[in-house]
């Protein structure tokens, strides 16, 4: 057989008429450029025309449907798989590529061209893309008053990733985009390692008719690919960076809880490669908002026992006024769930588990903080290193601002990597990585000596009233309620449904041991009858019965068809607001800008 008689690759004949007209373009700038250049100064050397369209020639690689970009994407894959086209029901990339081609033609600054663009793994809001860019010598990357890259002698590549959403905004624009933005930027002011953001439209007003946000690339891996192959000594390394991470946010200092947001009417919607930080920009803290289509306030406050009842008064008061948006046995289960849950807030105060709390020390607190979202340096891949750092950490959306027992939680997952080992203990489907519902004391007994060093390195390096916080009973307690406060329980929800019973469960067996240290009544909580309750037997046998997913469509071998907006899953529920509904607007907020220890100047 004749080597050469290769099967050719496919080529997309839309995509390579894109190219062919952006590079014609880029030549035709690149001219004009030179040409007023040279009359503005005759030493400058005249380039042909052949030279200009050499100096673009074969500068675009568009990667195929095939070929996927993974390492170290700056957005979690968390529900989303390679398969996404037929699973979402969108236009396949091949075909989206030369849109993501058109818009970035518009975008970048003329100097700046598109060397690559590459598929990566997305989520289930977003779409996500590899973006190779040609950087020319001498040209610095200066983004919100921060230089972010140093301008060199020679061409050089910098990668950045394109997000964006899978879906058109039917009102207006995108608020989760421009909140985004406005956590970024603020800690990047506060020397954070956050991912730079280049670009972003938080509008559909655009070439791929959807919002979408254009970030600089952190250079690394992400830390769940290259734990388990790491040496101990390299893992100590990393126990020591993870724990300082949480020393950092815990120097980003508030006298409010709530969340991270951009502040109303200043935030631009939308954002080009800007030098300096917008004039008006402002970052705000906003109360807490209980509900999911019932919007109710959470009365600012700093008691951590206030708050969390207020939650609950709020989920039980939801709850109540559901009408018909609720079958009578449903609304009656929630309100059980929730009567129970306030009754074990109510015991802990009578035990005085919120009088010890001491100084809040309210501050920066990351939800989601696991190895998905951390980065570190590429050299730890050599067993003899231990100079690595962490890179970045990604995934700021939903960023708190809380007091220190509710951020406590500890990362055991840097010493319980494969999970626990011992009987009793649950499997993974039931703690999720969270430490705070496995048992009390199991590090006493289950570690080997490795992974007691690397728990030694992370607690050493938190500090002593870290660790207090993280394992000392009353604050695991206090934790584990909070989280029903903050999410509620969805009892649609199989999951939720077994974390709930579980609390309960484990509540009940914890106050049958120490009820008897308490004489006051009140301290003593119920040990049975909690979970023998009519409303939720019925609430039980229903998610005893085979479930469907509600938005796992199924594998489709014909060509996508897009929802209307009002058929996807995504609209089911009323999820998307004006500006005057939209509940981050409740309540008032407090101004990040008017306190001097978060000031952005």
């Amino acid at each position: 057989m004749d080597p050469q008689s290769t099967t050719k690759k496919e080529v997309n004949p839309a995509l390579q008429e894109l190219i062919k007209q952006y590079k014609a373009t880029k030549a035709a700038q690149a001219a004009a450029k030179a040409k007023a250049e040279a009359a503005a100064n005759p030493q400058i050397e005249q380039l042909s025309s052949f030279d200009i369209v050499s100096r673009w020639l074969g500068s675009v690689d568009i990667t195929d449907d095939n070929e996927a970009v993974t390492e170290a994407d700056i957005f979690p894959a968390d529900t989303a798989s390679m398969n996404s086209t037929n699973y979402y029901r969108q236009e396949p990339f091949r075909k989206y590529q030369p849109k993501l081609f058109t818009l970035l033609g518009g975008i970048l600054p003329l100097d700046i061209t598109v060397t690559t663009i590459g598929r990566m793994k997305g989520g289930g809001n977003n779409r996500t893309a590899s973006i190779g860019l040609d950087w020319p010598a001498g040209r610095e990357l200066k983004v919100n008053g921060n230089v972010v890259f140093e301008a060199r002698a020679t061409d050089s590549q910098v990668r950045a990733v394109f997000r964006s959403s899978r879906w058109p905004v039917p009102n207006g624009h995108d608020i989760d985009i421009m909140d985004n933005y406005a956590v970024l930027t603020f800690l990047d002011a506060c020397n954070l390692r956050v991912p730079t953001v280049l670009a972003y439209d938080s509008t559909s007003n655009n070439s791929l008719s959807v919002p979408y946000m254009l970030l600089l690339r952190i250079p690394g891996i992400r830390l769940e690919e290259i734990y388990p192959s790491l040496t101990v000594k390299q893992k100590e390394r990393v126990a020591f960076l993870v724990a300082s991470e949480l020393v950092k946010y815990d120097e980003v200092k508030c006298s409010n809880i709530g969340t991270l947001e951009g502040g109303r009417h200043c935030i631009p919607r939308s954002v080009i490669f800007n030098e300096e930080r917008p004039p008006t920009f402002r970052l705000q803290i906003t109360h807490f908002i209980t509900g999911r289509r019932q919007h109710l306030p959470v009365k600012n406050t700093t008691s951590v026992y206030a708050m969390i009842k207020n939650m609950f008064d709020n989920w039980l008061q939801i709850a109540k006024t559901a009408g018909d948006s609720l079958s009578k046995v449903t609304q009656e289960a929630y309100i059980v769930c929730f009567q129970q849950l306030l009754e074990v807030l109510d015991t802990m105060n009578a035990r005085g588990y919120f009088d010890d709390i001491g100084d809040l020390n309210i501050a920066l607190h990351h939800p989601d903080f696991y190895p998905r979202n951390i980065i570190i340096g590429a050299s730890c891949r050599r067993p003899d290193n231990l100079d690595f750092e962490v890179e970045g950490v990604l995934d700021w959306d939903g960023a708190l601002i809380l007091p220190e027992c509710l951020r406590a939680t500890p990362c055991a997952w840097l010493w319980e990597w494969d999970g626990p080992q011992v009987t009793a203990v649950p499997d993974w489907d039931e703690w999720y990585g969270d430490s705070d519902i496995l048992p009390n004391g199991r590090f006493d007994y289950r570690l080997n000596p490795d992974e007691r060093k690397i728990k030694e390195k992370f607690d050493s390096t938190v500090g002593e009233q870290r660790v207090k916080l993280m394992y000392q009973l009353e604050y695991i307690w206090i934790r584990r309620l909070w989280k029903f406060a903050y999410g509620g329980v969805e009892l649609k929800s199989a999951d939720d449904m077994k974390k709930f019973e579980k609390f309960i469960e484990h509540w009940g067996k914890f106050a049958e041991k120490t009820n008897d240290l308490y004489d006051d009544p009140k301290a003593k909580g119920r040990t049975t009858g909690m979970l023998k309750n009519v409303k939720l037997e019925r609430v039980r046998k229903f998610h005893q019965q085979p479930q469907v997913k509600p938005n796992a469509l199924p594998p489709s071998s014909s060509s996508p068809v897009p929802y209307a907006n009002a058929q996807h899953p995504r609209y089911a529920t009323p999820a998307v607001y004006t500006n005057a509904q939209h509940p981050r607007f409740a309540t008032p907020a407090t101004d990040l800008s008017e306190l001097s220890d978060l000031s952005l100047e």
